[in-house]
């Protein structure tokens, strides 16, 4: 059909559905960016966590927004998902001998199967794996993550009644690598998973927040989404939080369940424990009839970490002295007074003003000072004597980074540490990197990588050192002043930054 024949027959057969049933709501298209008729139900494809920022940043979803929708109106998002690729069981008995081989010297990735787009959109999400099996678990578990957070939040979303997972069983191997069940008609996780947040009546937890520091109190949403259209009379909600197992806080009280609707419960407030190194806190839920059977549970997971210890370290502040002294502040570090010629450290928060006047930090890291850059513009840019291209990040910002590089300043973080951080100014979880860098003789703190639709994709540098003369040069383009005081990686990475050498 051309555009106007299947108008034509869109709004035909409109019409003759309305003959019968007036108050029927009719979506003629799953995704209509350019809908084809006037009326209807609104539905928008939405692979946020693929496509990164596809239709909505993934933390402006989980955080409870959506698209523009007409007002009062019911929508529908007739795709979602990410990329999970198949068993090494499907692959070893229907892919074909060449596509599992690599040279001696090589390491197997998803670039041998045709249209796989792991090799490529890996770098967005999760660290490079190592091997056929690594590679699998990795896009298993992000497809996993991926399908509980968007799932979760359209239940949470009043309008919302209507969505699809793209998709749901492959019809051959290797067809689609979105799909949540082989060939075989073998889950993958993410299966599971999708399966568990669509219980008819379900439990959600929701925090914006990943971690915190000890003494911080987090506040974690419960909600229940009720399909029914009745009433769930007597039912409770209880939960427990437990720290490295053991329980810490509980309680129980009345439900709230009214007919065909999610509805917050109210908030879970968290009081992060005292610890003295990093551990883990649960907050688990149960929904209980009023017969005290269990209808439904779920868990969240949050990290815990100590409070910065404050440094005798001391740093003279270049550029924007107000976001710049109140980073020190969080981080527990003094700021430098002295001239810059006797400063050890120097921090460097306005590119603009180091540009303008580079001669004395070029002089005092020449003399033995170790200088950061956060966040250059893009363009070429010289750095004292040496030189570093800055280009905005292909497909979009990131809500990841890659700490997979063996430098000291990374040193006993986790794999997926530098990921989906909580924004300050926002409320909510925001994309923490918008540009990377061609840096040739720089050596690599933190990576991302970089290609499109139509150039190849590649490993890149996203925060960079350099040696010159008795001093260091250190650039950062992860997006770090309006995370400090609630990300604690990002914080114990700029102390790093700061005061380590």
């Amino acid at each position: 059909m051309l555009r106007n024949d299947m108008e034509l027959f869109l709004d035909v057969a409109s019409k003759a559905v309305r003959r019968e049933n007036p108050e029927r709501v009719i979506k003629c298209v799953d995704g209509d960016y350019d809908p084809p008729v006037p009326q209807g139900m609104q539905d928008n494809h939405c692979y946020c966590g693929w496509y990164i920022g596809h239709g909505i940043d993934l933390g402006r979803l989980h955080h409870g927004g959506w698209m523009p929708v007409k007002p009062g109106w019911h929508f529908g998002c007739g795709e979602f998902g990410a990329e999970g690729l198949d068993s090494r069981e499907v692959m070893e008995a229907h892919y074909p001998e060449q596509w599992l081989k690599t040279a001696s010297h090589e390491a197997w990735n998803p670039s041998v199967i045709p249209k796989a787009q792991s090799m490529n959109f890996h770098y967005l999400w999760y660290p490079t794996p190592q091997s056929l099996d690594d590679w699998i678990n990795a896009s298993q578990r992000h497809q996993e993550w991926i399908t509980r957070l968007m799932t979760e939040a359209f239940r949470r979303l009043p309008g919302m009644n209507t969505f699809a997972i793209h998709l749901f069983i492959d019809a051959w191997p290797a067809g689609w690598m979105k799909t949540i069940m082989d060939v075989n008609r073998i889950p993958k996780k993410s299966w599971f998973t999708f399966r568990d947040v669509l219980a008819p009546v379900a439990l959600s937890l929701r925090c914006d927040r990943t971690a915190g520091f000890s003494g911080e109190a987090l506040r974690v949403e419960l909600w229940v989404a009720n399909d029914f259209d009745e009433i769930l009379a007597g039912y409770q909600v209880a939960y427990e939080i437990l720290h490295e197992g053991q329980v810490v806080a509980s309680g129980i009280a009345p439900a709230l369940c009214p007919p065909c609707s999610p509805t917050p419960q109210g908030i879970i407030q968290v009081d992060l424990p005292e610890c003295q190194k990093r551990s883990s806190l649960q907050i688990s839920a149960v929904l209980i009839d009023a017969n005290g059977t269990p209808i439904h549970d779920t868990q969240l997971g949050l990290e815990v970490f100590p409070k910065i210890r404050p440094t005798l370290n001391q740093v003279y502040l270049f550029g924007d002295e107000s976001a710049g002294a109140l980073a020190l502040e969080s981080l527990g570090v003094e700021r430098f007074t002295g001239p810059i010629e006797e400063a050890e450290t120097i921090l460097i928060t306005d590119a603009a003003a180091y540009f303008a006047s580079p001669a004395k930090v070029d002089q005092a890291v020449a003399q033995g000072a170790t200088a950061i850059l956060l966040a250059l513009p893009t363009g070429s840019h010289t750095i004292g004597s040496q030189q570093i291209q800055v280009r905005s990040a292909g497909m979009g910002p990131r809500h990841f980074v890659s700490c997979d590089t063996n430098h000291p300043l990374v040193s006993g973080f986790h794999r997926q540490d530098f990921k989906f951080w909580f924004d300050e100014n926002l409320g909510h979880a925001s994309p923490i990197l918008t540009s990377v860098l061609d840096a040739d003789g720089w050596t690599p703190i933190l990576q991302s990588g970089d290609g499109g639709w139509g150039r190849p994709w590649g490993s890149v540098s996203v925060s960079v050192e350099r040696a010159e003369g008795k001093g260091l040069w250190r650039i950062c383009q992860v997006e770090m002043m309006n995370r400090l005081k609630t990300n604690p990686v990002a914080a114990l990475f700029v102390q790093r930054l700061l005061t380590e050498k």
